[in-house]
């Protein structure tokens, strides 16, 4: 990609907020000026973000103050005396949104981002940033994990880490679909085959029982993920359809003996859990097309 356009944008942001914070300018401004930068940096449609959405169910009257897809956005004037009120507010918007998906609270004062989601019933923070102390491409990269503005790249490792990580919104997401899936694929005697083969074969290494289910989970992350970052750099296309059956299976790779066969985590193809995912979506927008 071509950061030069961005550095642009970035620079004129950090100055913007910095000013408008410097004149003590409301929190609605904040989130004005930020908005403005999404819009210019990564494509965001101001009508695709729906400002103070009321939240319904609750003791306390209040709205979120923006929502982008996924993105439940916060923002405070001084993040170090109203933390703890953002917070609250967060955990309140992220709970009235539901559980059949993952959202993602981020909490502002326009220069330090904040990442929170609910983790089996708690709030929990997974990702900070603190525009100051940022690169530009760094910054690019924080932000665009979460917005996937750019639909093909030339990834580097970091790159990698940061979309795909476990920070990221992709595994956060990933990983909430797969753990309301696995509860269904323990009563499938199939499922219950590859559970307990892929714990003798981590025994063999360990000396011992290693099986957890979070750590099964992990594992069947990455398996599906390195088998789609790997069609997507030998073939240079999104999988789709019955497409996505193949990659898990290996059967997309018939050509390439070796490079990917049906294994443990092809659980997640089994009707019982694949029905209880079915009503669970990810992201709404796809992740990059990894040019490797």
């Amino acid at each position: 990609m071509n950061l030069e356009p961005f550095q642009t944008h970035f620079e004129g942001y950090l100055s913007n907020i910095r000013e408008a914070r410097g004149k003590g300018a409301s929190h609605d401004y904040l989130r004005q000026v930020f908005v403005e930068f999404a819009r210019k940096s990564f494509g965001v449609d101001p009508i695709d973000v729906e400002l103070e959405r009321e939240v319904t169910g609750t003791k306390l009257r209040s709205s979120i103050d923006a929502l982008y897809q996924d993105i439940v956005f916060e923002f405070k004037r001084d993040l170090k005396s109203e933390r703890e009120k953002g917070k609250e507010e967060v955990e309140r918007y992220l709970r009235s949104l539901g559980d059949k998906q993952v959202f993602f609270g981020v909490l502002s004062d326009g220069l330090v981002f904040e990442v929170y989601i609910l983790q089996d019933d708690t709030l929990v923070k997974i990702d900070e940033a603190n525009l100051e102390r940022l690169s530009a491409g760094y910054a690019f990269l924080w932000f665009d994990a979460f917005l996937f503005s750019e639909e093909e790249l030339t990834p580097t490792s970091q790159d990698v880490v940061k979309r795909f990580g476990e920070t990221s919104p992709v595994f956060n997401s990933s990983f909430h679909r797969l753990s309301r899936m696995l509860p269904a694929a323990k009563g499938d005697p199939s499922c219950q085959v590859k559970f307990s083969e892929w714990d003798k074969l981590l025994a063999k290494a360990y000396g011992h029982s290693v099986a957890r289910d979070e750590l099964f989970l992990r594992h069947t992350y990455l398996s599906l993920l390195v088998k789609l970052l790997a069609y997507a750099a030998l073939f240079k296309e999104r999988p789709k359809g019955e497409e996505l059956r193949e990659i898990v299976t290996g059967r997309a790779f018939v050509n390439l003996p070796n490079l990917a066969e049906e294994d443990f985590f092809c659980w997640v193809l089994s009707p019982p859990p694949r029905e209880r995912g079915a009503g669970t979506p990810l992201r709404s927008r796809p992740a990059p097309v990894p040019l490797l």
